[in-house]
């Protein structure tokens, strides 16, 4: 359902269908077919007692309940899409000196809240919680009561019905106000920043689910943050990471961490529309078309320089490099200011759905953004070494700004692909001439390239099983292979061929001669 507004007194209504009379509802109905009335366009109504709704997309409607949650700050919240439900643990409202482990789950087709009453953590807030969907697990990580934070790890298991602690040797640092996301090809939950004390922190820790244990971290970001947020892009393998506080000021920068490379990279925005720098907001990830979307917290006015909660939602696109506010409409509510939030994406609706936060009281709202379809944005992978074609119209850049690109107007015309690693921009010449790298200006998709990193070497033993180390690159999985050649651009076998699987060989690297390096 979407927003939209009433149309009694609208003279441009009376012309319309009567679709029902004697309409009565009850407010729980999820459709208008849930209420009693006389039968479908049965009425003995006059144009003039006529009245209506309006309904539109990329619209706020707030869902009223009455047994439900309480008014509160800083809890988590995660979505289910297999049921179209919500589950929402933990936060506070200290104000009033209460301090929440309570468990809800709001069930969307029904527009009903439910409370999961089991044994299980003790109060938070400031925590995280992130969905596993093959196991329908949430797991909580980290946050506080009252003094100090926690670093233990909950999850709740929806189809048991239960929580369990799972305990892991060498536990990072206790924090709260950290952000967390799911990656699902590693199973793995990535943990950025936060703080701790007075320290405000930027290291990376991946806790493996399957394994039951934390990894080893990834590379530390460039700077610390704290009451920030991440989302996952899937697609690249990749965590955006918006706004937030380095210890002395809120921040507006957004950056991304490549995980196939461990790297860290800022990501400007093109223009000048980027929302003022900010903490406690909430965000989520549109995978179709490839856009960050935020709302609220507490910005910091670049004008004034002062603190206000704000009441936008804004989208950044990945494809353009740039932001937009969306909902903005003068007949139609959405939500007020307010910060420390949460709020869930439903992608198969497409919608957003928002819960509770603070702007001086505590909130119980429950607002639901529903957006307008649109078309997904084009991802066209290729591997090196492997032929790889593309439209004479498009060019592959680092950037659809950049004065150059490696395809060129020609397109790869089947040729192999022999270029770094990585994600690139997808870039279309709209004119008719398109001879030259500065013609390609128009954001297409994404171009991205497969295979090992270079630099890379591996030396193995004379008659010996051989280990190979695990090769970094993009899109490289322990299911890959390793081939010895002579050359692999020209394809050329070497007289020492076999086949390496990552990380092992499968039988004796028995090669009679000397030894060789790997060429992959």
């Amino acid at each position: 359902m979407a927003g939209g507004f009433h149309r009694t007194g609208d003279a441009s209504h009376l012309s319309a269908e009567i679709l029902a009379d004697g309409l009565v509802c009850q407010g729980t109905e999820a459709s208008l077919r849930d209420c009693s009335f006389r039968g479908w366009q049965l009425h003995d109504c006059t144009p003039q007692e006529s009245a209506g709704v309006r309904c539109e997309l990329d619209a706020w409607s707030e869902y009223a309940f009455a047994a439900g949650p309480s008014g509160r700050r800083d809890q988590s919240m995660v979505w289910d899409p297999e049921t179209q439900s919500a589950l929402m643990f933990g936060g506070e409202a200290a104000n009033t000196f209460q301090y929440f482990a309570d468990l809800w789950r709001y069930d969307w087709p029904s527009r009903t809240w439910s409370e999961l009453s089991q044994p299980g953590p003790a109060p938070r807030s400031g925590h995280s919680a992130v969905w596993d969907p093959a196991s329908r697990t949430m797991v909580v990580f980290g946050g506080r009561h009252l003094a100090d934070p926690y670093s233990e790890i909950w999850a709740y298991r929806l189809e048991r019905r239960a929580w369990e602690l799972w305990t892991a040797p060498q536990p990072p640092t206790p924090r709260i106000y950290h952000a967390a996301l799911w990656d699902s090809s590693r199973q793995a939950m990535l943990v950025f920043g936060g703080e701790h004390g007075d320290s405000t922190l930027q290291d990376l820790q991946h806790f493996s689910v399957a394994a039951k244990s934390w990894m080893p971290p990834g590379a530390p970001a460039p700077n610390p943050r704290s009451r920030h947020t991440v989302v996952w892009d899937a697609t690249t393998h990749a965590m955006l990471v918006f706004g937030g506080w380095d210890g002395q000021q809120y921040l507006s920068s957004l950056q991304r961490y490549d995980a196939w490379a461990d790297s860290w990279a800022d990501l400007a925005a093109v223009g000048t529309a980027s929302p003022w720098p900010r903490g406690f907001h909430v965000a989520a990830w549109n995978a179709i078309t490839r856009s960050l979307l935020v709302f609220g917290g507490i910005q910091n006015s670049t004008e004034s320089q002062s603190l206000s909660y704000d009441d936008g939602l804004y989208s950044f696109s990945l494809l353009t490099r740039t932001w937009t506010e969306l909902g903005r409409w003068a007949n139609i509510p959405g939500p007020s200011a307010r910060a420390h939030s949460s709020m869930v994406f439903d992608a198969a609706s497409p919608a957003l759905l928002l819960f509770g936060g603070f702007d001086a009281s505590y909130l119980r709202e429950l607002w639901r953004y529903v957006m307008s379809a649109k078309a997904s944005v084009p991802v066209l992978r290729c591997q090196l070494g492997q032929p790889c074609s593309l439209d004479e119209k498009l060019m592959v850049k680092q950037a659809c700004q950049d004065p150059g690109g490696f395809s060129g107007g020609q397109g790869l015309a089947g040729t192999r692909l022999f270029v770094e690693p990585g994600t690139y921009d997808l870039c279309g010449c709209d004119g008719q001439n398109c001879s030259e790298p500065t013609d390609f200006g128009a954001a297409r998709g994404h171009f991205i390239a497969e295979g090992p990193y270079t630099n890379q070497s591996a030396s193995c033993y004379i008659g010996l099983m051989c280990t190979v180390p695990a090769w970094k690159g993009v899109g490289v999985s322990s299911n890959d292979s390793l081939i010895v050649r002579k050359d692999c651009r020209s394809m050329q076998v070497s007289v020492y061929s076999g086949i390496f699987e990552n990380p092992r060989l499968t039988k004796p690297f028995m090669f009679r001669l000397s030894w060789r390096a790997l060429n992959v």
